[in-house]
């Protein structure tokens, strides 16, 4: 399950992203497991207006709706070991969400450009990340990744730090590069090496 950023929709990652030629050449080098990616449209808001105004309830649709929709409808290995979420900067956001709020669906998280967020206005993570065992057990991957030159890269250092503090390490990937398609490319590809 992979996420674009905000203002962008699914296509994000096909036609800037490059994800089928990605794949497709990683598979023929056999630097990744063959896999179905899903990319879906990231806007879902309650009609309350109780949504999160950034990342919406998003959450909830991907493992109410989309989840069982794909398993029902394509050859999945729908347990959560076989299951990954990630994404760019909205989406990164939107894939720890989906990842923390519903972690027996989701084996495996990747945060691009988005910094990690344990506690804020209206998620608190705190007792999750507390506990280590079970923080490592639920995510054998959980990858981070930011640009050197990005606006987020500070944040997203100060949440890798929290987080080590707590016990925990993600897998973390850096290098030169901005909140751009460039260096999320470069994520995507890093991140498709460790999962499943």
């Amino acid at each position: 399950y992979l996420q674009h950023g905000g203002g962008e929709n699914e296509m994000g990652w096909v036609w800037q992203g490059k994800i089928a030629n990605i794949l497709d050449d990683m598979i023929y080098h056999g630097t990744c497991k063959k896999m179905i990616v899903v990319m879906s449209t990231g806007y879902a808001f309650r009609p309350d207006g109780s949504s999160n105004p950034a990342v919406g309830d998003f959450d909830y649709e991907v493992a109410h709706d989309i989840v069982p929709w794909i398993d029902a409808h394509y050859r999945t290995k729908s347990d959560k070991g076989s299951r990954a979420v990630a994404g760019l900067s909205m989406g990164g956001f939107q894939a720890q969400r989906i990842a923390f709020n519903y972690p027996e669906t989701f084996g495996g998280v990747g945060i691009f450009s988005a910094d990690v967020t344990v506690k804020g206005e209206d998620v608190d993570y705190t007792s999750f990340f507390e506990d280590v065992k079970k923080f490592n057990e639920c995510f054998p991957v959980f990858f981070v990744a930011c640009g050197k030159q990005d606006f987020f890269y500070q944040k997203v250092e100060e949440s890798y730090q929290q987080c080590k503090k707590q016990g925990i390490e993600p897998t973390i990937f850096t290098e030169d590069g901005y909140h751009d398609w460039t260096f999320w490319r470069h994520c995507v590809v890093e991140f498709l090496k460790i999962i499943f």
